[in-house]
């Protein structure tokens, strides 16, 4: 598959979303590098890899960009707490799923426990969560040295990500969470006016993470693996269609029964 056709699937899964933005897009300016872009949103040129990551901008293993380009920016996200929230509520909300993994994430960014609630009123930070598509021979560990500077955390990209093993495929999407990322006052400046210009997008990450299971498409990933359909060992049927087919010639077998037993004999 191509880049630019990489960039089209990862693009594709782009939704709008209610709340702030986790994300927004940056036009790509005459002479513009990413170090550039970075340093601007975040304060840090070396933060580029982050773009890199969340663009598929190394998968055919370039990360030339041009001017006109639209780069995806993780950005955190900012919600006040209503009475009755608890971590797991807000997991569920904001990171899709309130699975231990990401309420104690959620709440760790914030200071807080997951079995201690947040306060009425309070002001959380949603952490920014990067959209990774895993390269060749790629592996969890890689991925967290990548991003975190600690090829040991694999095993908590496996927790977020809901899935098992070393390995990555080849095409992967791991969803790679981003605490402590924030925007500098130019960034922040440059997401309001992305929001009013492309209308608010809570960005790939955001809409990876919150579409149900069997609602998600696009690219095969740990949290968006199509259910598979049952089988019949035979023929190839759906089984569904076998079952009632089954059931079909049951019944007709046991109205013949029934009506060989109410035959009298001679």
């Amino acid at each position: 598959m191509s880049h630019d056709a990489l960039r089209v699937a990862l693009a594709l899964t782009v939704a709008t979303a209610a709340g702030d933005a986790h994300a927004f897009q940056h036009i790509v300016k005459p002479g513009e590098t990413l170090a550039q872009v970075a340093e601007r949103v975040y304060g840090d040129a070396r933060l580029e890899t982050v773009l890199v990551g969340a663009n598929a901008l190394d998968v055919q293993g370039g990360t030339v960009i041009a001017a006109g380009m639209r780069l995806e920016v993780p950005a955190p996200g900012h919600h006040t707490v209503m009475q009755g929230e608890s971590w797991a509520d807000l997991a569920l909300s904001w990171l899709g799923t309130n699975d231990m993994a990401r309420t104690e994430l959620l709440a760790h960014a914030n200071k807080g426990v997951p079995w201690v609630p947040p306060v009425e009123g309070q002001e959380i930070e949603i952490p920014a969560v990067v959209t990774y598509l895993a390269g060749e021979g790629e592996t969890v560990n890689s991925i967290a040295a990548r991003f975190w500077g600690d090829p040991n955390r694999g095993w908590e990209l496996n927790s977020y990500n809901r899935r098992g093993g070393v390995l990555v495929r080849h095409g992967e999407v791991m969803l790679v969470a981003m605490p402590g990322l924030r925007l500098t006052e130019a960034g922040r400046a440059e997401a309001r006016a992305a929001a009013e210009r492309d209308g608010a997008s809570g960005g790939m990450a955001l809409e990876q993470q919150r579409r149900p299971l069997h609602r998600r498409t696009g690219l095969r990933s740990a949290v968006s693996r199509p259910i598979p359909r049952r089988r019949s060992p035979m023929f190839g049927l759906d089984a569904r269609r076998t079952g009632r087919r089954d059931l079909a010639r049951s019944r007709t077998l046991r109205r013949s029964a029934r009506g060989r037993a109410n035959v009298a004999p001679a």
